[in-house]
C-alpha cells in the first residue's frame, strides 16, 4: 500500500501538487557538536544572501548557550567575521556582518517558541538586512557594510565552543536576497540541486534516526556547489548528538487535477470506486505521513475490440503476436492494441499439413558428387525441393562434410644435416626447398613445404697484434695473412660460426749487444739499470701502437775498481804506511791529499804511499779504463821511536769492558792512546801505571793500536785485538 501511494504521489507531484515531508534531522548536544564546511571561492565572496533553517529547541536547549547570542548556526570563520546567523538564550534571531572595521547586527523583536519546530531566516540585499520567522518578515535594519573576505575560511554549522543545543532541518545558503513570497513557499519543499542561486543544502538525511550512525563521517550538499561538509564530534549512537526523527508536515489539503485514459474501467486512487465510462470524477486520498489529496480526475473510456483469421500452412505455426511455435493445427488467440489503444483479441484458426522429406550423407576429401550429380566443394546442407499437392514441398537433405587438404610450411636450420620431421628416413644435406605429403588428422593430405636454411653464420674482421693473436676459437697467429677461425656449435642456433681474420702481426728484432760499463750501465730503454755483472739482460722498445719493435739481449760487464786502502799496523815499521787494497796487475794508483777536495800527489803513483805528517788522503784507482777514487780519510802522522825496556803485558775482559796493563815497573805520567786501523783516535787518557792498572775501554770489537807514552820519552805500541 505505502508503494502505491508513493507512486501516486510522485504522479501528484507531475500533476502540479506541493507534497513534503522531512525523514530525518540533527541533534546538536550544545557541547562540542558541528559541521565543518571546507572554505571556497563561492562561500567567502557572498555581498548578498539568504541564510535558512528549520530549527527545533526545548527549555534545556535554550538555557544552554551562555549569552544572548552565542548559538551561531552559520558562521564565517575569517578573523573579521564577515557574516553570522544564530540565536541566543534569549530567543531571539540574529544576523551580523563585518567589513573588517564596522559590525552591522539586526537581531529580533519577536522570541522564538519552545518545544516547537520554527522556520528562521535572515537576508541581505546589500541595503537592508531582514530576519524571517516561519516566512514572516518580523524585523530589518538598513546598512551597507559589505563583508570582508580576508581568506578562504572554513563555515561553521554551530560553534563547538558555546554550542547551540537543538535540532536543525533543511539547512540552505544562496547567494542572493530572497523575496519573503520566495522563503514562505520555500520553506516547505526540497529545493532541486539545480535551482538557481542556491549554494549550499543540507538534509540531513544522510543517517538512520536514533541507530548508531558512527560511519558516517560527512553530511551531502544537495546543491551544485557539492561542498564538503565534515561532522566533527556528535556521538551518533543515542538519542542526541546524532540524527533524530525530523519534522512532519502537510501543506494544508493538496489540490491537483490530472485525466487519464482506460480501456474498459478505471479504478480511482482512493480504491473506493471503479467507472467504465468516460467523465469527470473528485476523489481524496492520504499520504503516507497523512496529509489530504484532493483531485480532480478526468476519464476516458476506449472499448476494446475482436476479429478471427484463417490460416493454412505446413508442419508448424508461428503465432504472430507471441511468436510461440505451434506443430499442431486448432485456434490459437493473441491480443494487440488497436487504434485507441486498448486490447483487440484476435482469433487464428490454424490447419497444418506435414511435409516429406529425406535425409543424404557425404563425406569426402576436397570435393564431393551429390546423387544429384552436383559435385560441391563445401562442408554444408544442401537442399533439393520438391512441390507435392497441398503446396507443402518434399526436400531431400544432403548433409556434406567435406575434409580439406591441409597445408603448412616450416624453416628448419642446416648445420652439416637435418633429419626431416614428418619422415625420419629423410635427411637434408644442403639448404634448400622440399616438399612432404602426410595424412592430416581428418584423413586428408597434408602437405608440408621445409625451407631448409643454413644455421651456420659467417663474420669477418681486421686485427692488429703485437708478437701473437689468439683467435676466438683459442687458436694462436704469430704471422700476418688471412685466417679462417671456427667456432664450433656457438652461433645462437648451436652451429659452427666461420669467422675469416686479416691479422696484421708486428713481430719485434732481436739485437744482441756486449757491454762493459763502470760501476753501472743502464739499458736503452731508460727503464733499468744495471751494477752486477749480468750475461743476459733484456730490454725492449715499443713503437706508437705500443708493440714491441726491438728486443735488446744484452751482456752486461760492470766495472767496479777498489779504490780502498789501510794503514800500516807494525810500529815503527809500517805505521806510516799506506796500503792499496786492490792487487789487481792491472790497476794503476794515484795519491791524492783532500785539502779539501781531492788533487793528486806528485810522484805517488804506486800501492803504498808513506806519509811524512798529519793530513787527510784519499786513493784514485784506474782498471779497464773504469776509475774509482776513495773517500778522504784524515791520518795522524806517528814520529815516535820504540823503546823495549820494559815489557808490558796487555789483558782485554770482556765483559767488564776493562784493559789491564802490567808492567814490572811503574810509569808516571802516562798518555795512553788508542787508534783504529784507520788512525783515527778513539780513546786517550793521562794516567800513571803501576805494576797492574785497569783502564775503561768500551769500543767495538774489532782491531786497535794502544799506543803508551811516558813523560821521559818511554814509548810503547801493541796491535790488540778486543
Amino acid at each position: 500500500m505505502k508503494k502505491s501511494i508513493l507512486l501516486l504521489m510522485a504522479m501528484l507531484a507531475g500533476a502540479g501538487f506541493t507534497v513534503k515531508a522531512q525523514m530525518t534531522a540533527l541533534y546538536f548536544d550544545g557541547k562540542d557538536d558541528q559541521l565543518v564546511i571546507s572554505g571556497t571561492s563561492k562561500l567567502n565572496s557572498l555581498t548578498k544572501f539568504t541564510f535558512e533553517t528549520w530549527i527545533f529547541c526545548n527549555s534545556s536547549n535554550w538555557s544552554s548557550s551562555p549569552c544572548n547570542n552565542c548559538a551561531p548556526i552559520i558562521w564565517n570563520q575569517n578573523s573579521n567575521t564577515p557574516y553570522r546567523f544564530g540565536v541566543g538564550n534569549t530567543k531571539l534571531l540574529s544576523l551580523s556582518i563585518n567589513d573588517g572595521s564596522t559590525t552591522s547586527t539586526c537581531t529580533s523583536t519577536k522570541t522564538l517558541g519552545t518545544s516547537v519546530w520554527q522556520h528562521i531566516a535572515a537576508s541581505y540585499d546589500g541595503s537592508k538586512i531582514r530576519l524571517y520567522i516561519d516566512g514572516i518578515c518580523t524585523d530589518s535594519l538598513s546598512t551597507t557594510v559589505t563583508p570582508n573576505y580576508k581568506t578562504k575560511a572554513d563555515i561553521w554549522v554551530v560553534d563547538p565552543q558555546t554550542g547551540f543545543a537543538g535540532i536543525l532541518e533543511e539547512t540552505r545558503m544562496w547567494d542572493y536576497a530572497r523575496s519573503q513570497k520566495e522563503i514562505a513557499e520555500g520553506m516547505k519543499q526540497t529545493m532541486s540541486s539545480t535551482k538557481s542561486g542556491l549554494v549550499l543544502q543540507l538534509h540531513y538525511e544522510d543517517g538512520v534516526a536514533y541507530k548508531n550512525n558512527q560511519s558516517v563521517t560527512t553530511v551531502k550538499d544537495y546543491s551544485t556547489e557539492n561542498n564538503t561538509v565534515t561532522i566533527k564530534n556528535f556521538l551518533l549512537k543515542d538519542t542526541i548528538s546524532n540524527f533524530v526523527i525530523g519534522r512532519g508536515y502537510c501543506d494544508t489539503v493538496a489540490h491537483g487535477a490530472f485525466s487519464v485514459t482506460r480501456c474498459k474501467s478505471y479504478t480511482l486512487p482512493s480504491k473506493k470506486k471503479v467507472v467504465t465510462k468516460s467523465g469527470t470524477y473528485y476523489d481524496t486520498i492520504f499520504s503516507y505521513l497523512g496529509c489530504d489529496s484532493a483531485m480532480k480526475i478526468n476519464v476516458t473510456i476506449n472499448p476494446t475490440s475482436s476479429s478471427s483469421v484463417s490460416i493454412t500452412t505446413c508442419d508448424s505455426f508461428i503465432h504472430p503476436i507471441t511468436k510461440r511455435v505451434y506443430y499442431s493445427g486448432g485456434k490459437y488467440v493473441g491480443t494487440l492494441p488497436n487504434w485507441l489503444g486498448c486490447d483487440s483479441l484476435i482469433t487464428y484458426n490454424v490447419v497444418l499439413y506435414r511435409r516429406d522429406s529425406s535425409k543424404l550423407n557425404y563425406d569426402a576429401c576436397n570435393a564431393v558428387q551429390l546423387n544429384n550429380g552436383n559435385w560441391v566443394y563445401q562442408s554444408g546442407i544442401y537442399v533439393d525441393t520438391l512441390s507435392t499437392w497441398h503446396g507443402c514441398d518434399s526436400f531431400v537433405f544432403h548433409q556434406v562434410n567435406i575434409r580439406k587438404t591441409t597445408y603448412s610450411a616450416a624453416t628448419l636450420y642446416l648445420c652439416n644435416f637435418v633429419v626431416c620431421p614428418s619422415k625420419k628416413s629423410r635427411i637434408f644435406r644442403s639448404p634448400g626447398t622440399y616438399y612432404d605429403t602426410i595424412t592430416n588428422k581428418t584423413g586428408c593430405d597434408s602437405v608440408i613445404t621445409y625451407t631448409v636454411i643454413s644455421a651456420k653464420s659467417f663474420s669477418s674482421f681486421s686485427v692488429k697484434s703485437c708478437g701473437t693473436y689468439t683467435c676466438p676459437s683459442g687458436k694462436k697467429i704469430t704471422a700476418s695473412g688471412q685466417y679462417k677461425d671456427t667456432l664450433l656449435g656457438q652461433n645462437s642456433k648451436f652451429c659452427d660460426s666461420i669467422i675469416t681474420i686479416d691479422a696484421t702481426i708486428k713481430n719485434p728484432s732481436i739485437v744482441p749487444l756486449t757491454i762493459s760499463a763502470c760501476k753501472v750501465y743502464t739499458v736503452p730503454s731508460g727503464k733499468r739499470s744495471i751494477s752486477v755483472s749480468n750475461a743476459d739482460v733484456r730490454d725492449t722498445l715499443r713503437d706508437s701502437e705500443k708493440c714491441d719493435s726491438v728486443i735488446y739481449k744484452i751482456n752486461v760487464t760492470i766495472v767496479k775498481p777498489n779504490s780502498n786502502f789501510t794503514r800500516g799496523t807494525q810500529f815503527p815499521d809500517n805505521h806510516n804506511t799506506l796500503m792499496a787494497s786492490n792487487t789487481n796487475s792491472g790497476a794503476s794508483f794515484q795519491w791524492m791529499e783532500c785539502s779539501p777536495t781531492p788533487k793528486p800527489i806528485s810522484g805517488e803513483t804506486k800501492s803504498t804511499f808513506t806519509i811524512q805528517n798529519n793530513g787527510s788522503y784519499a786513493l784514485e784507482v784506474t782498471e779497464n779504463n773504469c776509475i774509482d777514487t776513495s773517500k778522504c780519510q784524515s791520518i795522524a802522522f806517528n814520529g815516535m821511536a820504540k823503546f823495549d825496556q820494559d815489557p808490558i803485558n796487555l789483558f782485554y775482559n770482556m765483559a767488564s769492558k776493562m784493559i789491564e796493563i802490567r808492567c814490572q815497573y811503574e810509569w808516571g805520567n802516562c798518555l795512553i792512546s788508542m787508534y783504529d786501523l784507520a788512525g783515527r783516535n778513539i780513546f786517550q787518557e793521562k794516567i800513571s801505571l803501576h805494576q797492574t792498572t785497569e783502564i775503561p775501554i768500551d769500543v767495538p770489537t774489532g782491531q786497535y793500536v794502544l799506543t803508551i807514552l811516558e813523560q821521559n820519552g818511554r814509548f810503547f805500541s801493541q796491535l790488540i785485538q778486543l
